[in-house]
């Protein structure tokens, strides 16, 4: 397991932080549409992060995965706002009462811990709070969706590049649509990741070393939104080769 990630704590603190930051920017805004959610408006949007807080919540309790899905836990109050902050109030307290060295069914390998729901609730909260926010902005012209702080970002583009994406998609029985064969480095705040992608495999790498096609850099927030397309590369530094940074991008879109 990567020991660098945050502390349980500090994921503990994003779900508490980020998920509050949703549910008000989803405030009277049930009915606008989520841009970077394509046929999402923001009630749907509040809905399934509310149903994934309640399915991680039984997850956490069981120490197993539950049935059914995320979407498919009731809700409990029929205002979706104040249902996600219940179901935000229900996770933080399991949370808080389990240990995350503790055994538990995870749908990642190489992590069988309760550890890994606190870093993915985390991020969970991070990009779909993104959503929000974005969908605020579409409709009020306030901004300021990728304003993230730096070390969440980071360990948001890192879970992404190694656990949706990294690995033999052979394997997983993925044929992809965008077999791009190039070495991309991702960097932000002093920190780098490079991404080695053919048709079969994507394998990240973390540091600068070695050649590659083409770099992408900025901001770790406009990162992090961007890997899982929530914005275009524009606020972001493209050097190198622009068209394997595209076909990367769409190789991901595949996942996310």
């Amino acid at each position: 397991m990567d020991t660098d990630r945050l502390t349980s704590d500090r994921y503990l603190a994003v779900v508490g932080v980020e998920s509050a930051r949703l549910a008000d920017a989803a405030e009277g805004l049930l009915d606008a549409p989520v841009p970077s959610c394509p046929g999402w408006d923001v009630a749907t949007l509040v809905r399934h992060v509310a149903g994934v807080y309640r399915h991680t919540t039984l997850t956490v309790r069981l120490g197993a995965e539950p049935e059914p899905g995320g979407d498919a836990v009731p809700a409990v109050d029929p205002d979706p706002v104040l249902d996600l902050r219940l179901a935000a109030a229900e996770l933080v307290t399991q949370l808080t009462a389990t240990d995350p060295a503790a055994a538990c069914r995870t749908w990642a390998p190489e992590d069988q811990t309760q550890g890994f729901w606190f870093r993915r609730m985390a991020h969970e909260s991070v990009v779909h709070r993104i959503d929000a926010e974005l969908a605020r902005s579409a409709a009020t012209t306030t901004d300021g969706a990728t304003d993230v702080d730096v070390d969440v970002a980071l360990d948001g583009v890192d879970e992404f590049l190694t656990m949706f994406v990294g690995g033999s998609w052979a394997e997983a029985g993925i044929v992809p649509q965008h077999p791009v064969d190039a070495a991309v480095r991702l960097t932000a705040d002093g920190r780098s990741w490079t991404v080695h992608v053919d048709v079969d495999v994507v394998r990240t790498e973390p540091g600068a070393d070695g050649d590659v096609d083409a770099e992408v850099a900025g901001g770790a927030g406009d990162l992090l939104a961007w890997v899982w397309g929530r914005v275009p590369v524009d606020g972001l530094s493209v050097s190198g080769d622009e068209s394997a940074v595209a076909e990367l991008r769409a190789r991901f879109a595949e996942l996310s």
